[in-house]
């Protein structure tokens, strides 16, 4: 019963960032280029959002997490009686979401610099996704404008 206070309490947390994002409202652009696969680092693409946007898909990532988590332990749980995990989760759901961006950026209401500057890197197996310079982003836009100009 305590893992699944524990875990509804971590999807109340991030209901409630996500509530803040959306209240925050942060239109800034954020543009970026990340691997679309892990395996091939240098095939890369540029993506074109905002602070707001990045958040909120950042905020469904970590509750599709809990939610997988949760159903990955009822089925050790209830099929194979495995007990000692139950506990370790009910723990470790916390820590991660403690020691997310979103929570130290929406709880703890830490400034997005360092470490918290978006893009966010993914895992500790993933090159990073490097935010675009203000000269890259006026490249891109001049591409985008030709592209437009080519279709009509």
């Amino acid at each position: 019963m305590a893992y699944f206070t524990v875990q509804l309490l971590v999807l109340t947390i991030n209901y409630y960032i996500r509530n803040k994002i959306t209240e925050k409202n942060d239109k800034t652009p954020l543009i970026y280029t990340e691997a679309k696969s892990m395996f091939e680092p240098k095939n890369v693409e540029t993506v074109t959002t905002t602070n707001k946007e990045y958040d909120i898909t950042k905020s469904n990532e970590a509750m599709q997490q809990t939610v997988l988590a949760v159903v990955m332990m009822c089925v050790m749980h209830f099929q194979f009686g495995f007990t000692r995990p139950l506990l370790l989760q009910s723990i470790l759901g916390l820590k991660t979401l403690y020691g997310t961006q979103l929570f130290e950026l929406y709880i703890l209401n830490k400034p997005a610099t360092g470490a918290l500057a978006r893009p966010w890197k993914k895992n500790m197996f993933e090159p990073p996704a490097v935010a675009a310079t203000p000269k890259e982003v006026k490249q891109i836009e001049k591409k985008e404008a030709k592209k437009k100009l080519n279709k009509e």
